[in-house]
């Protein structure tokens, strides 16, 4: 099967982004070929000259995903090959202290598409979207990682449906993980996303390295990620706020886990607006705003925008003078200079100032091609208010 492209995105492709979008495809050739989902094809230029192969998606506006340049056809031995590239360089990730970690993430691992985590011998696999999931095999893939010894168990997680058994052993619902010696109780099935947001790894860490002897205050806790770390780096008092009952449930387990003093930690299961309001006269040495995307697409961008500003500025007011703020975002569709205008717009509207320390995203497990910076999509900021 052959589709062909109707704009010049031949240097684009050949530099490495993996991307068509649908209007970029000639829709004569689309409309004859009836395309199906879980078969290779190939793509030609509009000069009918050969790019490369990868998978169609009908339902996505990213209607075709390079998989590899060239006329070479992408076989069992590449995707193998692809594969035991992206487990060789997680090996620095696989030690005493941690045994979570993102093994395919996608485009950045030379299989789009694909996203695979692992957690303490349990390895979920998720898909972006219909074409994906239909073009990767979930069995195979499984067959392989267990082979490889990287997972006893293999589970798939649809985005909108039930997990479903693939491979090895039947996974339990919940695994307790370690990373950085940070112990964790993960809900497979029921968790968002694979269960644990792996991406903030290095993150988490930083967060750890500020709390010496400060209270904090972690909104859109979820089950503690930022929490833990913070406790174990020596907070005085931490503040944890999600409006999720199962999430901070699930915290309260992870402070019982890692031995924390409960009296230390304040858990509170309310929406992170309301209790900013009702709290507005107390203050934290150290405040984490990790919020949901706001931006699950780029129409729904402008009003995310001012949610995101919304949030910051209350969450702002909150800092004592000198204190520290670490605002993070996981939205693709703002990018690091839409997050700067954002963190300057909030504090500008709560008359405050600051000077950055860090910025930073995703964690090393969590590549993405060059060519293609759409894929950074995590922003992670502190900054230092001025006293």
């Amino acid at each position: 099967m052959v589709l062909k492209l109707s704009k010049n995105l031949r240097k684009s492709l050949l530099r490495g982004h993996p991307w068509v979008y649908r209007q970029a495809l000639d829709s004569n050739v689309l409309t004859q070929a009836q395309v199906k989902a879980h078969k290779t094809v190939a793509l030609k230029d509009t000069k009918n000259q050969f790019v490369g192969w990868g998978y169609y998606d009908s339902q996505s506006p990213i209607a075709f995903r390079m998989i590899r340049l060239g006329a070479d056809r992408p076989n069992a031995a590449f995707y193998q090959q692809q594969m035991t590239r992206a487990l060789k360089a997680r090996e620095s990730f696989i030690s005493p202290s941690t045994n979570c970690y993102r093994l395919f993430n996608g485009e950045g691992d030379g299989l789009p598409g694909l996203v695979c985590d692992v957690y303490n011998k349990i390895a979920v696999l998720q898909c972006d979207g219909y074409g994906a999931e239909q073009f990767w095999s979930k069995e195979k893939i499984g067959a392989w990682l267990v082979d490889q010894k990287v997972a006893e168990s293999v589970i798939f997680k649809p985005r909108q449906k039930n997990a479903q058994h693939v491979f090895g052993a039947k996974a339990p619902q919940y695994i307790e993980i370690l990373e950085n010696d940070q112990r964790f109780e993960v809900d497979l099935i029921q968790g968002q996303k694979t269960g644990f947001f792996l991406d903030q790894r290095d993150n988490r860490k930083y967060v750890q390295s500020l709390s010496d002897k400060k209270n904090v205050l972690n909104l859109f806790s979820y089950t503690g990620g930022f929490s833990i770390y913070a406790a174990s780096g020596g907070a005085s008092s931490v503040t944890s706020v999600d409006i999720s009952q199962k999430a901070t449930d699930q915290l309260q387990k992870n402070i019982t886990l890692n031995n924390f003093d409960p009296k230390a930690h304040q858990v509170v299961t309310e929406d992170v607006f309301e209790y900013i309001d009702q709290n507005k006269n107390t203050k934290w040495d150290l405040v984490v705003v990790d919020p949901p995307s706001m931006a699950p697409s780029e129409s729904a961008k402008p009003q995310a925008i001012k949610k995101y500003i919304e949030i910051f500025a209350k969450a702002s007011k909150q800092v004592t003078p000198g204190g520290d703020i670490c605002f993070s975002s996981c939205s693709s569709h703002i990018s690091f200079e839409d997050f700067s205008f954002i963190i300057q717009e909030a504090l500008s509207q709560v008359r405050r100032n600051g000077y950055v320390c860090r910025v930073s995203g995703q964690g090393s497990d969590h590549p993405f091609p060059v060519s293609c910076p759409e894929l950074q999509y995590l922003k992670f900021v502190h900054v230092r208010m001025v006293e």
